[in-house]
């Protein structure tokens, strides 16, 4: 009985230190896809324009820009929606406003990375 307690024991701390262990490469192996992901859009070119904002929406992450032409994208003036990368963007987005603002294409989104 004593043997078969042990065996039992073993089993199963041997069991759970080998998903432990496939866990924590599962982890590294997400941290290391974050990383590679980051220094991806870090390389993406970035495009200047000027716009006035005409609608906020934090809860989407948008913001809607009366844009000027973008000559690098071969874009005309347009009003557009954009994504804003980042909540604290949203303090330098006011409607009216007139902004010189940062852009990347990001999966076929403009995506705002800077206000000026």
């Amino acid at each position: 009985m004593n043997n078969l307690l042990i065996l039992i024991l073993s089993t199963t701390f041997l069991l759970a230190g080998t998903a432990l262990a496939d866990s924590e490469h599962s982890n590294i192996q997400n941290m290391k896809a974050q990383v590679s992901d980051r220094q991806a859009e870090d390389q993406l070119p970035i495009f200047m324009a000027v716009g006035v904002v005409q609608n906020t929406d934090p809860a989407n992450d948008t913001v809607t820009i009366a844009h000027q032409a973008i000559d690098a994208l071969k874009w005309p003036a347009m009003t557009m929606p954009f994504v804003v990368g980042g909540k604290g963007l949203f303090n330098r987005l006011k409607v009216g406003d007139k902004v010189a603002f940062e852009l990347r294409l990001e999966d076929g989104k403009a995506v705002i990375v800077n206000v000026k």
